[in-house]
């Protein structure tokens, strides 16, 4: 059975979802993004956006028990994609250790209005 998981750190997404859903060890979230959690904007600063995606991504491990390291896969979505080069500074911040890091992939997406970037994740938590 589906457990959905409901994070205070995070901002509510505008539809009636979760921030995340388990199915017994299994972990996928929804969209994460750079949105401040007390304004509900974006800021026009594309770095600022990414770090507290990152943020909100830390926050919704912790959320649902789990570390950096039951991440399996990020999936990451680009409104531009050039812009992942920006991404790199708060991954290696995240995933310090090459030996250690999930798989990773970047999309070109349109995205809500103002938001250059979004993450997703795949998680498998450890008993």
């Amino acid at each position: 059975m589906v457990h959905s998981i409901y994070s205070k750190n995070l901002p509510s997404h505008e539809n009636p979802i979760p921030h995340a859903a388990k199915v017994n060890n299994l972990i996928m979230s929804s969209a994460i993004s750079g949105k401040d959690k007390n304004t509900g904007l974006y800021s026009p600063d594309k770095e600022r956006q990414i770090k507290i995606a990152f943020k909100y991504f830390r926050e919704l491990l912790t959320s649902c028990n789990c570390s950096p390291q039951d991440v399996i896969k990020i999936d990451m979505f680009f409104q531009d994609k050039s812009d992942r080069r920006l991404v790199n500074k708060f991954w290696e911040e995240t995933y310090p250790n090459i030996n250690l890091r999930p798989a990773r992939h970047s999309h070109q997406s349109a995205l809500p209005k103002g938001c250059i970037f979004q993450i997703t994740f795949t998680a498998l938590k450890k008993d």
